[in-house]
Formats: C-alpha cells, structure tokens, sequence
C-alpha cells in the first residue's frame, strides 16, 4: 500500500492572518512567494536559488520568504549576495511548526521545486509541506515528479513543472504573480483537494481499511 502524507485543514487554513509575519519582514505591499524545507539537494535548492535572481529581473515587486535551513542553504545566501538581493529575500531559518501555518499565510505564492535524489535518482517521497501549503489555500508551482504530480493536477490544483528547470518555475511564477484570478482559482482548488483527500484522518482511515480487507 502507497499512502501519501496528510495535513490537519484545521491547523493549515486559507483564513488565518499572516500579517504580523509580513510586518516584521517589511513585504506589507509586495507579492511574496514562500518556500519552506530542509534546504535539502531533494528540494530543489540549486534550481530554487537559481530562480531568485530571474524572478527579481521579470518582476521586482516580488517578495521571497524562505523558511528553513540545512546543507544547501549557502546556495541561496550565495546566490543574495551575487544578485544584492537581501532586501527581497527573508531567510528567517528554522520556524517551529505551530508558526508555521502563520507564515505560509504571509505568503501569496508557494513553490515546491524537488529535483533529484542526492544519488542521482528519481525523486520519491511524499513531502508534508505539500499538503501544508495545499490547506493554507494558497497557489503551489511544484515540480511534475513523483508522487507530488499524483497529489495535484497542473493547471487545475497548482502549475507543475519540470523538475531541475529554473526557466519554466521562474515563468510559473510570473505567470502567478500576473493572474490574481488564476492564483484564486488554484488556490481553491488545492484547498478543495486537501480537505476531501489528504486530511490525517483519511490518512489514517485507509491504513485501516487497507488492514480490515487482508
């Protein structure tokens, strides 16, 4: 049996305020894109700080708040520093996870940009923060691999790209930033997918079910 991650909706919803995030940050007025993880070779880090600077040429309105740490996160620090844009990147670090549903609710876009295993391999996994970002009701750019391009559908629950392909998540991203109506609809749709699939309970209920019928 392959059962993917869940997400508590009542803990991740579309209706909580981000505001004291986005004040402390200064990104009141910008459009901030969010990404959150382990900084990790499997999130997509190489590809995400390659973005920065693309984004900020199409788009200098745009806000990023990256939230999180670890191995890859000098990239990103590297890729600020290159491109001078530490006043349009938060790194706050590590967040503790009863924050966390704040801080994705500060954010208007969320990204999810995995790329390939540290081997070399096919990316596998079932990431949390997916299905945290679906029931913050916000609009994913995710990468179409594994079980994450089963979880949404492009073009309807989120826009998925091709993994490893700073061109086609940074035209995502503007496309995004372009189409309020489109980041609403996708929104919606990811939250409607979240609450009807992938709640802990539903998790749980077919773990069981799964039992009941060997």
């Amino acid at each position: 049996m392959v059962n993917p991650n869940g997400v508590d909706p009542q803990q991740f919803r579309p209706d909580l305020d981000g505001t004291d995030v986005r004040r402390r940050l200064n990104t009141d007025s910008s459009i901030v894109v969010g990404f959150s993880g382990t900084f990790g070779v499997w999130h997509g880090i190489p590809t995400l700080a390659d973005v920065l600077a693309r984004v900020a040429e199409a788009r200098p309105q745009v806000r990023w708040l990256l939230i999180g740490d670890g191995p890859l996160r000098r990239l990103v620090d590297e890729a600020v520093a290159q491109h001078g844009l530490a006043e349009r990147v938060s790194l706050p670090g590590l967040v503790p996870h009863a924050q966390m549903p704040a801080y994705l609710a500060a954010c208007d876009i969320l990204v999810s940009p995995h790329g390939r295993q540290v081997d070399g391999g096919e990316f596998f996994g079932s990431p949390t923060k997916l299905f945290e970002y679906m029931a913050a009701g916000r609009p994913i750019v995710a990468s179409a691999v594994g079980q994450i391009a089963e979880a949404l559908v492009d073009d309807h629950s989120a826009l998925l790209v091709p993994p490893e392909d700073s061109a086609a998540l940074c035209s995502a991203i503007v496309r995004l930033v372009d189409d309020n109506c489109l980041r609403v609809r996708l929104a919606q749709a990811a939250r409607h997918a979240a609450e009807n699939k992938h709640t802990w309970r539903q998790n749980a209920e077919r773990v069981l079910a799964e039992f009941a019928a060997s």
